[in-house]
């Protein structure tokens, strides 16, 4: 990798952002103090989650409806996710839709306060717990985790935290934007550049047969389950020591993998693509590179591995 290098995505993994941070005075915060933080915001969250619950629904009007693959069905029963076959079912899914709202809201209970107050509490020992982890070393040794997970700083720090936030995102997006020039730079046929997109795609196998190489992704950008990629007439591959692919099935059905395609590059260097990839393992984050003639793509409904 050139670019999106490992190091590269560590960094992006500590960028954080100081704008959901209310500033408070610098000084040191009782218990009784920041118990009072907490009773004012959970009154806010309680006060918002009644507006909503006395906001009467509002509906999409039917007669404006042109695709209907705007209209999602549900099967609460089975999971399944699914479009109406024509736009008139589509326009009557929207009417019953709208009735049962409707009724729903007409005869809604009295608003309890019960369930705002729980679900606050579990986020607050949530963030609590983990949410500190979203920012340097340096923070959370320097504020009260209860200050943190109530989305409070003093003064000085968030200045400090500014100041390394904004140096933080400038240095990604400088290399963010050299690997984007020296994408567009390449002279890729536009049917690849246009099909070169994998992010977060589970792999599943990669398979040298003959001087091919073949790798089965998830096709995240396509109309099928997956997508099987051939790099044909390789002369080189490097596949980084442990990357190990297992294999196995989800609560669904579906297959699922141990690794994951996060970001890749590609290049054309003298009448051969040169194909980069950073992939996410459990263990570690590995490499795999190739260097062919030519790359192909083919959709799949079925992996037969």
């Amino acid at each position: 990798m050139r670019y999106y290098t490992k190091e590269w995505y560590e960094q992006m993994q500590e960028l954080y952002s100081v704008e959901d941070l209310r500033v408070i005075a610098d000084k040191l915060y009782s218990d009784a103090e920041i118990q009072a933080f907490y009773d004012a915001d959970l009154e806010e969250a309680i006060r918002r989650a009644h507006t909503d619950y006395e906001t009467p629904p509002s509906f999409g009007v039917e007669e404006e409806l042109q695709d209907p693959r705007q209209v999602i069905i549900f099967n609460e029963q089975t999971g399944e996710v699914s479009h109406p076959a024509s736009l008139e079912e589509a326009r009557e899914h929207m009417a019953q839709e709208r009735l049962r709202r409707e009724a729903e809201y007409a005869n809604r209970p009295p608003f309890d306060p019960a369930e705002t107050i729980e679900d606050f509490q579990d986020m607050y020992e949530a963030l609590l717990q983990y949410g500190g982890q979203a920012y340097p070393q340096w923070v959370r040794e320097t504020v009260d985790h209860r200050l943190l997970a109530l989305r409070r700083v003093p003064e000085s720090l968030y200045c400090r935290m500014k100041e390394d936030s904004e140096a933080r995102w400038q240095a990604f997006r400088a290399a963010e934007e050299e690997a984007r020039t020296a994408w567009e730079q390449q002279d890729i046929p536009e049917d690849i550049r246009a099909r070169f997109h994998f992010h977060d795609a589970g792999v599943y196998a990669v398979e040298t047969v003959g001087r091919d190489v073949v790798l089965y992704l998830d096709d995240v950008d396509g109309d099928t389950d997956y997508v099987k990629v051939t790099f044909s007439d390789v002369d080189r591959m490097e596949r980084e020591e442990g990357m190990e692919l297992e294999i196995g099935e989800n609560e669904q059905g579906r297959r699922q993998s141990n690794c994951q395609y996060l970001y890749g590059e590609l290049y054309r260097e003298a009448g051969m693509y040169e194909v980069h990839m950073l992939l996410w393992t459990i263990p570690a984050l590995r490499y795999l590179t190739i260097r062919c003639r030519d790359i192909c793509f083919e959709a799949v409904t079925e992996l037969a591995l």
